[in-house]
């Protein structure tokens, strides 16, 4: 009786550490999320609007141009690195430039 009660407690003990070793990985997994999130979070939002595409129009080029560094200046850290704001630039232009 008392070598069944030993066995029934030690059963109890391992599920018991099993179950604290769970809770520790899901507490790690929680806390890495939320740094994430806290992260995202904290990319600031764009003030200026998309400028219009450039379609090409001579006569329109000073006003794109001093439109989109208006929009990095500004909203640059919104943005992207560098890279991003090239591809950002290399998008507002209609595919026919």
């Amino acid at each position: 009786m008392e070598n069944d009660l030993n066995v029934v407690l030690a059963e109890i003990c391992a599920e018991f550490n099993r179950q604290r070793e769970e809770i520790a990985f899901l507490r790690s997994m929680a806390l890495e999320r939320f740094a994430a999130s806290a992260y995202a979070s904290t990319r600031p939002k764009p003030c200026l609007s998309d400028p219009e595409k450039f379609g090409g129009n001579i006569h329109k080029f000073d006003t794109w141009l001093s439109s989109i560094r208006a929009k990095l200046q500004v909203d640059g850290a919104a943005i992207g690195d560098s890279i991003v704001q090239f591809y950002y630039v290399y998008l507002n232009l209609e595919s026919q430039v």
